[in-house]
């Protein structure tokens, strides 16, 4: 015969069948039966709510019953996720434990999870017991592990600016915002606007950089902390979009505030380069011969800058010449083809 019965206390309860209209039958087998109280939920205890991304913690799981106590023949499965706080969706990250068996109706261990934010930890089993959620915590990043120096520009002209932006992370790439960084050139005559920066929430720290009056790399380097990392910006007075074969010069006119002009042009490749200079009747003044590979004959691989050349408004005896126009012919001869034939005028006034 089957029946069913309800218990009104929960624990251990022994059940046993008696036949009270026949003593005559004889009483069933004792039976031992866990009766468990109903309100089966979880309780998830954390030592802070506050914490650093990858660093441990303790953390505990109780399993428990209406009335308040740990159901302690409960040894099964329970499963954990990480959660925006706000949101209750999955969370991005690591979680170092992400399921373990109870013992004895909880568990203790030592936890850790990798993502900046606010996060709550889910519990889960398999048995139909309610979802439950710990308390919001504050995750934030750990110490500063990973540096990255870029510039908004790889090239600039002489005295322009570009902004240089410094991202510091932690280990699982947490921004690390409220970081002091500090800003240094080791090469090259540009100029930063502060020597030190504060990371904003998303852990970037920028500064402004400013170049020189001359063609050359600056080098450009952050610390933070231990770390340190560095970057470079290429200070061309004739920009790197020049076309090849091309040439100009600066200043022009020239001869009162600056008694040189440079002659810039970029070259496809190494060739024999001839400079020459005339007056506006034909006449050789200034005349320059160079050879493959050497400053003012190399071509663009390997080389940052254009070539420059400069001419300091003399004659090929070293006299200064009049003001007035002057036809530059710049020719170019890479193994006997012609890579550069072009003229420009050039100004003196004194």
């Amino acid at each position: 015969t089957e029946f069913t019965i309800s218990l009104t206390k929960g624990g251990n309860q022994v059940l046993r069948a008696l036949n009270d209209s026949n003593p005559s039958i004889q009483q069933s087998p004792d039976a031992v039966v866990n009766a468990l109280v109903g309100g089966l939920h979880y309780e998830i205890n954390i030592n802070s709510t506050n914490q650093v991304a990858g660093q441990p913690f303790s953390m505990q799981v109780l399993y428990k019953n209406g009335v308040g106590d740990v159901v302690q023949s409960a040894n099964h499965l329970v499963r954990l996720r990480a959660v925006w706080a706000a949101t209750l969706q999955a969370a991005p990250g690591e979680l170092e434990v992400t399921s373990f068996n109870l013992i004895s109706g909880q568990r203790t261990f030592t936890q850790s999870f990798n993502r900046a934010g606010k996060i709550r930890f889910k519990v889960q089993d398999d048995f139909g017991t309610d979802e439950a959620f710990s308390d919001v915590l504050t995750f934030v990043a750990g110490r500063a592990a990973h540096l990255n120096l870029t510039s908004a520009k790889t090239e600039v002209g002489g005295e322009q600016e570009t902004e240089i932006s410094l991202t510091v992370t932690d280990a699982a790439g947490n921004p690390k915002p409220n970081k002091e960084a500090q800003f240094a050139i080791v090469s090259g005559t540009g100029s930063l606007s502060t020597p030190t920066a504060l990371t904003d929430s998303a852990g970037i720290a920028r500064v402004t950089f400013r170049g020189g009056r001359v063609p050359e790399v600056n080098r450009i380097r952050a610390t933070v902390d231990s770390l340190n990392t560095s970057t470079e910006v290429v200070v061309n007075l004739t920009p790197s979009s020049f076309a090849d074969g091309e040439v100009v010069n600066y200043p022009n006119p020239f001869g009162v505030e600056s008694p040189v002009t440079h002659i810039d042009y970029y070259l496809s490749e190494d060739a024999n380069v001839t400079l020459k200079i005339f007056d506006l009747f034909g006449n050789l003044v200034w005349s320059k011969e160079i050879t493959a590979g050497a400053r003012g004959g190399q071509g663009r691989v390997g080389n940052s800058h254009p070539n420059s050349v400069p001419w300091e408004g003399v004659n090929d005896r070293g006299q200064k010449v009049g003001n007035g126009g002057y036809i530059l012919v710049a020719k170019a001869d890479a193994n006997g083809k012609i890579i550069m034939n072009t003229k420009r005028k050039i100004v003196v006034v004194r």
